[in-house]
């Protein structure tokens, strides 16, 4: 990790010193600006998702009694999603992060909620939200699994978990970044949320949020400058536990040995044949024969199988090189952030986008054992 990346109150203080010297005491002022690239990327990966999500799965809601045999049922969900979704990115664009950290009024005057650790509170209220799958009447079992609250609309509480957890980790580890060299008192704290999560999200149960978490927090003390020799311990305390935790369930360990050649396993074969059967421009847009219920889930966990049938190899290339674009774009905003705390949020945002595509397509082309992680968009 770079020296010269200061934590948000070494550089506010620094700012304030400097301005002392001056004679004018002032707050440190950051200029807004914008990814106007990023925004596009965002915007064309929108709209081709809410196109997919409705081709893939216009036939699957039509004929199925859950979705009120509306063929536009997941179309709506998704564009729900796709709404809320950009309203809250408009929302983060104009605010100012630190806030999570310290509340300062425009004027720069401090407010009586200054010593409020916003990031801390909301690490605990996501906690807690995994708790409500199991409250009766919000808490939805879907396939065996409660992992979904309804409140309107469906959410997997294990989401907010996710956004959390960045704020979090970003907001504690930006303001002393000397901390996270000591094991005791920098990597311990988190890897304890991280088992109170994941003992939560064993239970429901909900596997593949644990090892996208996972993956997240090892990122996340990776750029916040944790030792390697303590990052090494913890990956190696997690290989294990996923051994274990494979082994303690049956249907985890067949799609294993699916995975491995061993057994055959229905989804990996219909993915490879909705693959297959795309060539190279696709059978075209809505002509997928697998969505006709030949392939489970084709309209979330699989979809990338049917954007290839439909579009064929070069609509597959299309959408991870649109991936990468928006991957490589957070990398510079993260790059480009004002202090460690900027730069670890943006790079939370970015390694969690990276990890569910990378995920979610190996699962896709069977290059990765089967498990349930969407395609981020």
């Amino acid at each position: 990790m770079r020296e010269n990346v200061l934590s948000f109150e070494e550089h506010r203080n620094k700012r304030q010193r400097q301005d002392q010297g001056r004679g004018k005491a002032r707050e440190v002022k950051y200029k807004k600006s914008f990814d106007y690239s990023l925004i596009v990327l965002m915007a064309i990966l929108l709209c081709f998702g809410l196109v997919m999500v409705f081709s893939s799965s216009y036939y699957t809601a039509e004929i199925r009694a859950s979705s009120n045999h509306d063929a536009t049922y997941y179309f709506v969900k998704q564009l729900i999603c796709v709404v809320l979704g950009v309203a809250l990115m408009i929302f983060f664009m104009y605010f100012d992060y630190h806030k999570f950290i310290r509340f300062v009024s425009k004027k720069g005057v401090t407010s009586r909620f200054s010593n409020l650790k916003i990031y801390r509170v909301l690490m605990v209220l996501a906690i807690l939200s995994l708790l409500l799958v199991f409250v009766p009447g919000i808490g939805t079992e879907i396939n065996g699994s409660r992992r979904w609250i309804n409140i309107g609309i469906s959410i997997q509480p294990s989401e907010i978990v996710k956004f959390a957890l960045i704020v979090f980790m970003g907001c504690s580890i930006g303001a002393d970044p000397r901390k996270i060299k000591s094991f005791k008192s920098g990597v311990l704290p988190y890897v304890v949320i991280l088992m109170v999560i994941c003992v939560l999200l064993y239970v429901q149960p909900n596997f593949s949020a644990i090892m996208c978490i996972g993956a997240l927090v090892i990122c996340m003390l990776i750029l916040g400058g944790a030792r390697m020799s303590h990052i090494g311990v913890l990956v190696g305390a997690m290989a294990l536990a996923i051994v274990v935790l494979i082994a303690a369930e049956p249907y985890r360990l067949n799609r294993l040995l699916g995975y491995t050649g061993q057994e055959s396993l229905w989804q990996g074969e219909q993915a490879r044949l909705s693959i297959a059967s795309g060539g190279v421009f696709g059978r075209g847009l809505g002509n997928s024969m697998q969505k006709m219920l030949y392939l489970p889930m084709g309209e979330s966990d699989y979809i990338f199988a049917i954007i290839v049938e439909e579009l064929g190899l070069v609509g597959g290339i299309a959408v991870i090189v649109l991936f990468a674009l928006i991957i490589w774009r957070g990398a510079l905003a993260a790059v480009r952030a004002p202090d460690l705390t900027g730069m670890l949020i943006a790079s939370g945002v970015v390694a969690m986008i990276a990890i569910q595509v990378f995920v979610n397509i190996g699962v896709a082309t069977t290059l990765l054992p089967s498990t349930r992680v969407v395609l981020p968009f």
